[in-house]
């Protein structure tokens, strides 16, 4: 992968586990669930310093799209040997 992919995946990483572990905190529980309902996602958003649940969900929505972006120019991952056979 590349410099700038390297930095989007890390910032996607920092904001992801910071996410995971405000939700794990709020439901007192290791889950990785985004809680449902509004109430609950606002408490959530505002938890983590957003204005309002649609700065959120947008910078959750940015962080997904840039991930998905840099996976798809991977391709294929290439086929695991069988373990079965010895070399």
């Amino acid at each position: 992968i590349t410099h700038g992919e390297e930095r989007t995946l890390v910032s996607a990483y920092r904001f992801l586990r910071r996410l995971e572990h405000r939700i794990q905190l709020a439901q007192a529980a290791q889950t990785h669930a985004l809680p449902e309902g509004a109430p609950a996602m606002t408490a959530l958003a505002r938890g983590l310093g957003f204005v309002d649940l649609d700065a959120f969900d947008r910078e959750l929505g940015a962080h997904r799209a840039a991930v998905k972006a840099v996976s798809d120019t991977l391709g294929e991952p290439e086929e695991a040997p069988d373990a079965r056979v010895l070399r």
